[in-house]
């Protein structure tokens, strides 16, 4: 069941991201996100910014991936 703090895009970003660092054991770029929803890079910012400030990832400001 969907956590009802994140809206729908939110909730199958964070699923994307999830599966992601399972399968390849790093995490995706913003592109292979945005590339994935078929979606601009801005959108998807957008999206991780609000899982972070609802504390579902945690993004290192400068490092890469």
């Amino acid at each position: 069941m969907a956590n009802p703090k994140l809206t729908k895009k939110q909730h199958e970003v964070l699923d994307f991201i999830k599966d992601f660092q399972k399968k390849y054991h790093y995490s995706p770029s913003l592109g292979e996100i945005a590339r994935h929803f078929g979606v601009s890079t801005p959108t998807i910012h957008q999206h991780v910014q609000a899982l972070r400030k609802k504390g579902y990832v945690n993004t290192g400001k400068g490092e890469i991936r």
